[in-house]
């Protein structure tokens, strides 16, 4: 998992509003944030919860990413087997990657792709 993580750490807040974590997923270019609360992931917002959000007629501007976040996404060490990571890539969008129980980066179906284009 190490091998295919990206190393930068790019999250969100529960507090954040979520017009702020769109803004922070468009100047990445990705699609999907961790929610963080005091250093640990308790969530994940991706453009499909922004999109369902929208489509309920829910006025955005005043959500925060706490009340539009799913469950915390899968967590493995940097250890993983890509193996492994690959089969919770079938059933979630980011895998959280751990270092001695702190969350370093994430790896997406985008980082294996790059990986194997290599």
């Amino acid at each position: 998992a190490g091998d295919l993580m990206t190393g930068k750490l790019i999250s969100a807040q529960k507090t954040n509003l979520l017009s702020e974590v769109v803004k922070k997923m468009k100047q990445h270019n990705i699609s999907q944030l961790p929610v963080m609360e005091k250093g640990i992931v308790v969530g994940l917002v991706s453009e499909t919860n922004v999109i369902e959000t929208v489509s309920q007629g829910k006025n955005v501007k005043n959500l925060r990413a706490t009340e539009v976040m799913d469950n915390v996404p899968p967590t493995v060490p940097v250890e993983t087997p890509l193996r492994i990571v690959t089969e919770l890539l079938r059933v979630s969008p980011l895998i959280v990657i751990t270092d001695k129980g702190k969350a370093k980066g994430v790896v997406t179906k985008a980082d294996v792709l790059n990986k194997l284009a290599k």
